[in-house]
């Protein structure tokens, strides 16, 4: 039997078996991802701060190519901070409230799918 804070209960069992996620459940994975997102997107203004200031600073003419790659690098990290995490392939199944499930110890792998590009399955292995 499934503890209180787990999203696993036994109400949503039935829906679960069938492939789907239970409203309740979908609710609690999006929070999660909503404070996953806003854990990583508040990591941004401080890189694109960095990153700004060693693109503006100036400093030794032989050191400028240095800094002007290491700004643009920090520039790079602050922009996938916040478009990466909305793109987690675990999202985008909770946003369509697919439930995929298999006995034994889970494990993530990527496949390719037919007509889509590549996607996230996620496999239990015994």
């Amino acid at each position: 039997m499934a503890d209180q804070n787990s999203p696993f209960s036994q109400e949503a069992l039935p829906l679960n078996q069938s492939g789907r996620l239970s409203d309740e459940q979908a609710q609690r994975w999006g929070r999660i991802a909503k404070g996953r997102r806003r854990g990583a997107q508040g990591l941004a203004p401080p890189f694109a701060a960095i990153g700004a200031l060693l693109l503006i600073a100036n400093g030794p003419t032989a050191k400028a190519v240095a800094r002007t790659n290491t700004g643009l690098a920090f520039l790079a990290i602050a922009a996938v901070l916040l478009v990466g995490p909305p793109l987690e392939p675990v999202n985008a199944d909770v946003r369509e409230g697919r439930l995929e499930s298999v006995e034994g110890a889970i494990a993530k792998r990527t496949t390719g799918l037919k007509g889509s590009g590549a996607g996230s399955r996620y496999y239990g292995r015994r």
